[in-house]
């Protein structure tokens, strides 16, 4: 975890000597598992063509499901990844990119007595989306991901096995 962390702060802060960066929220929905998850991403911009901007940063998803309404029992999953990305320039007002990353997923069963059981797992991601510029510093985001999980352990209870899962989702970005 310190590795990670470490890196994406060194990633992130030589993306940043060009003081080009962005700020991304989303919104997404896992039809499968009919969840819905969030999340907060910052990007430094490394590289930039006539074509495409490359990017690196780091993004913090979210998300819980209710094991138990009975015993208020649920599981929360708080993510921390490393992407890169490439966005495509257009002459109108519309981009495209594609992006990957890994990242670790924490996993932790929780009650209102406190916390049961908790465990960390790999965790990758693949997405690709449109985005609608509204000036030069923002813009409305439509993309979907697909979410690939490790197996994890909770309550000794071990390789359970969480399924892979679609996003789809909306969000804003803002570029300085």
């Amino acid at each position: 975890m310190k590795k990670l962390l470490l890196l994406s702060a060194i990633l992130t802060s030589s993306c940043l000597a060009g003081n080009i960066g962005e700020f991304h929220t989303t919104v997404g929905y896992m039809p499968d598992d009919t969840r819905t998850y969030g999340s907060l991403a910052f990007n430094g911009i490394f590289a930039s063509t006539p074509v495409a901007n490359h990017k690196v940063g780091l993004e913090f998803i979210y998300f819980e499901r209710e094991i138990d309404d009975f015993f208020n029992v649920d599981l929360e999953s708080p993510i921390l990844a490393i992407n890169y990305e490439a966005e495509f320039k257009t002459n109108s007002n519309v981009d495209f990119y594609l992006g990957g990353g890994v990242g670790v997923q924490f996993h932790r069963l929780s009650s209102n007595r406190g916390n049961l059981s908790d465990d960390e797992a790999a965790f990758a991601q693949l997405k690709a989306g449109i985005r609608f510029r509204l000036s030069e510093h923002s813009s409305i985001n439509l993309g979907v991901r697909r979410l690939f999980f490790e197996e994890f352990s909770l309550l000794e209870v071990p390789n359970l096995d969480p399924d892979h899962q679609w996003g789809f989702e909306t969000g804003f970005s803002f570029r300085f």
